[in-house]
């Protein structure tokens, strides 16, 4: 999937600025907190979870586990996915994304993230935990077959 490839300047600042008004990932900051405090506890391995919320605010994280720990991939954990869904049901809320770390990698989307968000919402939430940085978060929407990055608010 050549669409995947970060490009070397990434995205252009108009084409960001012409979807920020319209298409961007608006979250809580409890909620980005509690992702980046999940992905710190699963270090070195990566980290997953679903991003909750209603009306295009994402609300809630809500954690899941990683069935095979890995620092270069996740595979959610069926009983964890499970609770996850029910807990978002039970809340009102709507499933919006899915939220996963890159503990040696930067914040984009790689072809195994792209087999494995297949049947998510078209939303993710990548988190660059590269030692000796802060982490980075960025948000992408899956347009067919390729990731396009949008702004985080």
């Amino acid at each position: 999937m050549a669409g995947l490839q970060r490009a070397a300047a990434g995205p252009k600042i108009t084409d960001m600025e012409e979807r920020s008004g319209r298409d961007s990932l608006r979250i809580l900051p409890s909620a980005l907190l509690a992702a980046l405090d999940w992905a710190q506890a699963c270090l070195p391995d990566e980290a997953c979870g679903l991003l909750a919320g209603r009306q295009g605010r994402i609300e809630r994280f809500l954690p899941v586990g990683n069935k095979d720990p890995s620092p270069d991939r996740f595979s959610t954990e069926p009983a964890s996915l499970t609770r996850a869904h029910r807990a978002i049901r039970e809340s009102g809320l709507e499933w919006r994304g899915v939220f996963h770390s890159h503990p040696r990698a930067e914040a984009f989307p790689s072809e195994a993230d792209a087999r494995g968000l297949a049947l998510a919402p078209d939303m993710c939430l990548i988190a660059s935990i590269l030692p000796g940085r802060g982490p980075e978060c960025r948000a992408f929407r899956r347009m067919q077959d390729r990731f396009e990055e949008i702004p985080v608010e």
